[in-house]
């Protein structure tokens, strides 16, 4: 748990403030489930593989207080996705993330997981207890240019900390969006491009160079200050066609 308090009423305020944006935009409803085989056909049918490691259930866990994810909808049809999932440990989080990808991603060498440099990602060494991820930051092509994903990640965030109060939230970006400022966009804080010291490198050559997003107390406080910023929502040139928020074969992480 965090040592520091953020207004109970202030943050309810912004988390309204999104839900009402996404409308502002193109009429989206924003449906919040804790469903995760619900999560997994909504990735099928926004034109993916399914859901990735992290979400998948195959792979992990994933108890109903432990999880949950967004779905925008427009005339009923799912458009985008975008998931959060909380992990408590006594290890930093640079070990957690260590352990999970070891044991979780296949590796460029046959028959091999990745395997990490010890103390990579450095930047997650600072960060202990508990922790959200987010991840599944998918949105149908035809609303990519919107800024669709900008609501579903800043309000993903924001209910994260509502529910579990994390030290920190964090995700995975391409460092070729990194580069081009989407994760202050998505309401990150910390962005540390080329994050990963690879000693066997994902078999997926798109998780090779991953940006580590983070929004701490500095972040979290930003965001509820301003959850929808003028100079971000009322123009449509800043915009990004790419999904994001997950190792996969998507056009972003």
């Amino acid at each position: 748990m965090p040592d520091y308090q953020i207004d109970k009423i202030a943050l309810h305020k912004a988390i309204a403030a999104l839900v009402d944006q996404a409308q502002k935009i193109d009429d989206y409803d924003i449906r919040y489930s804790t469903d995760v085989e619900a999560l997994e056909t909504a990735a099928l049918e926004l034109g993916g593989k399914g859901t990735g490691e992290n979400f998948r259930r195959a792979v992990d866990t994933l108890p109903p207080n432990r999880v949950f994810w967004l779905g925008a909808y427009r005339s009923g049809a799912i458009v985008g996705t975008v998931a959060a999932r909380c992990d408590e440990s006594s290890w930093t989080l640079q070990k957690f993330i260590q352990e999970y990808w070891e044991r979780a991603f296949d590796g460029s060498e046959p028959g091999k997981r990745v395997k990490i440099a010890d103390g990579s990602p450095v930047d997650a060494q600072r960060y202990k207890g508990r922790y959200a991820y987010l991840g599944e930051g998918l949105v149908r092509p035809d609303c990519r240019d919107n800024n669709l994903s900008y609501v579903l990640v800043r309000l993903a965030l924001l209910l994260a900390f509502d529910e579990w109060r994390p030290c920190v939230a964090y995700g995975w970006m391409r460092d070729w969006h990194a580069y081009r400022g989407l994760a202050t966009r998505w309401g990150f804080n910390g962005c540390h491009c080329s994050a990963f010291d690879w000693i066997i490198e994902p078999e997926e050559t798109d998780w090779r160079n991953l940006a580590f997003l983070t929004c701490d107390e500095q972040g979290f406080r930003k965001l509820v200050r301003q959850p929808v910023p003028a100079a971000l929502f009322d123009t449509r040139k800043n915009s990004q066609k790419e999904n994001g928020l997950r190792p996969s074969s998507e056009p972003a992480i």
